[in-house]
């Protein structure tokens, strides 16, 4: 859970009366693109909002399978219309008939892939995730490593 999230769900915030988090790759952790557990990006994600509105959060797991994957999603999770900036996801829900929403991030938006290669590198990401979510990875000790 880093900032450019925060600023996705503010953004989605302005148009919905509530909202469902979905957390993907939920079945994977302790990996390189999933270092953390689903119990653990839960937690980080419910203590980082300030929400006035309902919202829920939801793991969503990965199949290797994209038809296996909506089919998973449409029986499991009541939305209305998918929100998201990524341009895959985006793509793979409108093949399948689901109402869509871009979200359009400034230049420069912060990603997961550069907050975990920092990580990597030992460098300092305090200003690039909320304070909750830097002091949960510094209490888990966690480090990552490329494998």
């Amino acid at each position: 859970m880093h900032n450019g999230h925060l600023t996705m769900i503010e953004t989605v915030l302005r148009s919905y009366d509530s909202i469902i988090i979905g957390i993907g790759s939920s079945n994977k952790s302790r990996t390189y693109k999933n270092p953390f557990t689903f119990e653990e990006r839960k937690f980080m994600i419910e203590n980082s909002l300030q929400l006035k509105i309902p919202f829920e959060i939801v793991g969503i797991p990965d199949f290797g399978n994209n038809e296996k994957w909506i089919a998973w999603i449409d029986d499991n999770i009541d939305f209305d219309v998918f929100v998201s900036n990524a341009k895959n996801e985006l793509d793979i829900f409108k093949e399948y008939g689901f109402d869509t929403k871009t979200i359009k991030l400034r230049d420069g938006y912060l990603s997961s892939t550069k907050v975990r290669e920092l990580m990597i590198d030992s460098k300092d990401i305090k200003d690039m995730v909320p304070e909750v979510v830097s002091k949960f990875i510094d209490d888990i000790n966690l480090k990552l490593v490329w494998i």
